[in-house]
């Protein structure tokens, strides 16, 4: 799939699959216009579209590989909580990828009908 995810269920597998395959509008067809992410070292990216899509590429240009699995939905109206077990692999310069894990919050806006996007992107839960 490539654009919007048409079920809060679908966004975690359709950011892996474009984020796997190096896909930055791939990536972006999942975020909300007005979208905030934490990114993994902590920094807020919250100044719009263009600089969440320049993060998501340096991402992608550091060959970050990602699975996440959904560990709980929460439905409201157009809103929806997605808890999401996850682990990413990079390549570290000894040539063994570097594994991380974690549980991400994440909250999604149904925008249209079949057209989920993320609002919140937050991969570090609570940490």
């Amino acid at each position: 799939m490539s654009g919007p995810a048409p079920t809060p269920e679908e966004i975690g597998p359709a950011f892996d699959s474009a984020m796997n395959r190096g896909d930055v509008d791939g990536l972006m067809a999942l975020f909300h216009p007005d979208a905030v992410m934490r990114m993994a070292e902590g920094a807020v990216i919250d100044a719009g579209p263009e600089a969440l899509r320049e993060a998501l590429g340096d991402l992608i240009a550091a060959r970050v590989t990602l699975q996440n699995q959904l560990r709980r939905i929460l439905i409201s109206g157009d809103i929806a909580l997605l808890l999401l077990d996850w682990e990413s692999r990079v390549p570290g310069p000894d040539g063994q990828d570097i594994i991380d894990q974690g549980v991400a919050t994440q909250v999604a806006e149904r925008v249209a009908e079949q057209d989920w996007r993320l609002r919140i992107a937050n991969p570090l839960g609570v940490r």
